[in-house]
């Protein structure tokens, strides 16, 4: 790749890298055009980021007997990814071709149920069913494919979906998607949005679960560019350093659920890993701890598929979480334990 700039430039404020996987990446500040080459630093799926300094690593049977939906740009492929199925909503496309074209999806899944010897999810036993909603040919995904994924999902026995999406004005379709999602038993997290701003359709959602994404300070080489995310106020401290809600996440009364989502490495397709950033890193996390907790509620997951049931899931994600110290239009009801 060649960048043209015009002659007499021969130095960069700062100069931004972004590697797509196996690198962190990095921020350079006042770099000039004549210093020798920048180097990346190389990714270690074991690096220890925000989300493993608050949580442990997890068994191999956490979540089992838990069905997820992940709404996405598709998943896969990747060995340390099983998936149970999955289906392409997205009008005109083959339903059958539910693969990432992105790999946003698959770095979503891998932190809910990656089981592999060098990197596992918050919940690895979990059974994962995959939706693909962004089309190939299309910037975004449109409301007509997410409702369809919902309602598709909710058939095919999810018990809890993650959408690490969002944005746009409400709209009527997913909003009966997610109601009906709800009077069916199954409970939708929703990502809050990384624009720090009000949070975002659909998490705003009265019967969804908004999730902001927060870090852990230092949590990430010297040289990367989550640094220029951290801002105060700082809370709680994990492995001697404080957490505190990214800069880019959005914040407000409808935030229920603080988890890590600054720096986060996971899955990324054919068969490697990368660093992502946001609130759609910080929902998969929220929704695997919950299926964890589900799992271990035999008695909710067996109740019928009605509004009672979506309704006691709430009550388990909202109940006993781990208070940040910080606002509540920050932390929600705090971090799931």
């Amino acid at each position: 790749m060649r960048l043209r700039v015009p002659a007499s430039t021969r130095t960069f404020e700062r100069l931004y890298l972004f590697p797509r996987m196996r690198a962190w990446p990095r921020v350079v500040h006042n770099y000039r055009i004549d210093l020798a080459p920048i180097g990346l630093r190389s990714l270690d799926p074991a690096f220890p980021d925000s989300r493993a300094a608050c949580y442990a690593q997890a068994d191999l049977q956490d979540g089992t007997g838990v069905t997820v939906g992940v709404i996405d740009t598709g998943s896969g492929p990747h060995a340390s990814l099983p998936i149970a199925g999955g289906v392409n909503t997205v009008y005109g496309e083959n339903e059958s071709d539910w693969a990432d074209l992105d790999g946003h999806g698959t770095h979503v899944a891998g932190l809910i149920a990656a089981n592999g010897a060098h990197f596992r999810g918050v919940a690895p036993g979990t059974r994962l069913r995959v939706y693909r909603v962004f089309g190939a040919k299309e910037d975004g995904a449109s409301n007509f494919a997410i409702a369809k994924a919902i309602d598709r999902a909710v058939a095919d026995g999810c018990d809890l979906l993650n959408l690490s999406l969002g944005g746009g004005p409400t709209d009527v379709l997913t909003d009966e998607a997610i109601k009906d999602a709800r009077s069916r038993g199954v409970l939708c997290v929703v990502a809050a949005g990384n624009d720090g701003g009000p949070v975002a359709w659909p998490g705003r959602h009265t019967l969804a679960m908004a999730v902001s994404a927060l870090g852990v300070r230092d949590q990430w080489p010297p040289e990367a560019t989550q640094s220029e995310e951290v801002e105060r106020p700082f809370g709680r401290s994990f492995n001697g350093a404080p957490c505190f809600v990214a800069r880019f996440s959005n914040r407000g009364p409808e935030i229920d659920l603080a988890a890590p989502g600054l720096g986060i490495i996971s899955t990324l397709p054919p068969d490697s890993y990368g660093v992502m950033d946001g609130t759609s890193m910080a929902c998969p996390v929220a929704t695997g701890v919950l299926a964890r907790r589900l799992a271990r509620r035999p008695d909710i997951v067996a109740q019928a598929r009605d509004t009672a049931r979506a309704d006691e899931i709430e009550r388990l994600a909202l109940t006993d979480n781990l208070s940040l110290d910080l606002p509540r239009d920050l932390q929600g009801h705090g971090m799931p334990r």
